[in-house]
């Protein structure tokens, strides 16, 4: 779904999906990163500043999961897609979460 620009939607199975981990896990706060990722690239066109705001909560949750689990998480390099995410968010090309 995020590969293919469906953020929205990435968004809402990453959510169900941490709704079912123990909510300050690691993996939780993995999914919870991604979510909030997606939230921001859905946020960008209308609304900039809480793209931002919502980018930089995801960085957090996913700060804390790395430090926890490593910089690849379920085959995500978390690193390369935040820097993807952020270019993105100012005028870049669409991430991926795949090769």
């Amino acid at each position: 779904l995020f590969d293919a620009g469906f953020y929205w939607e990435a968004h809402e199975v990453w959510e169900s999906m941490s709704l079912k981990l123990p909510r300050a896990s690691a993996r939780a706060r993995f999914f919870q990163g991604l979510l909030l990722l997606a939230a921001a690239l859905v946020k960008q066109a209308s609304f900039p500043e809480s793209a931002d705001a919502l980018f930089l909560q995801g960085v957090e949750a996913l700060e804390e999961a790395v430090h926890a689990l490593g910089d690849e998480i379920d085959g995500v390099d978390v690193l390369e897609l935040v820097g993807m995410v952020d270019g993105a968010l100012h005028g870049g090309p669409a991430p991926r979460l795949t090769a």
